[in-house]
């Protein structure tokens, strides 16, 4: 018996197969994310202190308390998915709500004002890595992950899933990090530059994450005739899937960028902070 993708796509049955195309374009969403999330997780720091010029003390201290503000967002985050209701359903509808707000945001992030007082290129720095870093992209990567088990109550489809996930974020991941050097050294390897390149970065990210949203389709949770029996279960597990992410998102952040010098000249280890 053939796969149909557009049978698939329209039934309401939570443990219908989903099939690899269901399955290609939610990895995409996450291969999205991982473009804008691999420039904060690995490059901002050089770009605001080697490209910019910025106090490294300062920045390292803003992203101190983003980290602090970043936990407080995600729990945040995931009572208000919890409490979403759209014919779209709970989780899927924030990856359309919030994916051109993160693309924004992104770009945000690099236009740091150039001829204005030291002070007030901090309050931006602080207020745009904040926005993007804590904001946004919590309210995208939080409801993108409960949508695992919103697409599909079938076990071994949520198994087949994660490991599409985690290839969509080393595509992500690898993409930004085998291109970004070299783009940006091609336009001059100043600001513009780097706006350039993350504005084309954001684009694709956020055209990645629509197909994600148009190619999906949410089958258990409130719209679906099973909802009444599996709401208590389906809460606990979307409950325990925040709790998850969370714990890998700090996890993840321990593994900071380190910094050392050398004559002349200031070099750096970066490494990635989420997985995803």
């Amino acid at each position: 018996m053939g796969y149909s993708h557009e049978a698939a796509y329209q039934t309401n049955d939570p443990n219908a197969s989903l099939g690899v195309v269901e399955r290609t374009v939610y990895m995409l969403g996450n291969a999205g994310t991982a473009l804008i999330n691999t420039i904060i997780a690995s490059f901002i720091l050089f770009y605001y202190t080697d490209v910019l010029g910025l106090n490294s003390g300062i920045i390292g201290t803003i992203m101190l308390v983003s980290r602090l503000f970043d936990g407080v967002t995600d729990v945040f985050m995931g009572m208000i998915v919890d409490r979403t209701h759209s014919k779209h359903g709970r989780a899927r509808i924030w990856v359309l709500r919030m994916c051109v707000p993160f693309a924004i945001s992104g770009i945000l992030m690099m236009t740091v004002p150039s001829h204005t007082s030291e002070i007030i290129k901090y309050v931006y720095v602080a207020i745009t890595y904040n926005l993007c870093n804590s904001i946004c992209l919590t309210a995208l990567y939080v409801p993108y992950n409960a949508m695992t088990s919103n697409l599909t109550a079938n076990p071994v489809e949520r198994g087949i899933l994660g490991v599409f996930v985690m290839f969509g974020a080393v595509i992500g991941t690898m993409g930004v990090q085998s291109t970004v050097d070299a783009a940006t050294k091609a336009l001059g390897g100043d600001q513009r530059a780097w706006i350039i390149v993350i504005a084309v970065y954001a684009v694709i990210g956020c055209l990645l994450h629509l197909l994600c949203f148009f190619g999906t389709k949410e089958r258990t949770g409130q719209n679906n005739e099973h909802a009444d029996h599996e709401k208590v279960d389906t809460r606990l597990e979307m409950q325990g899937l925040f709790k998850q992410v969370l714990a890998d998102r700090h996890r993840g952040r321990i593994q900071r960028a380190a910094q050392y010098r050398a004559p002349g000249k200031r070099r750096y280890v970066l490494c990635q902070s989420r997985p995803g």
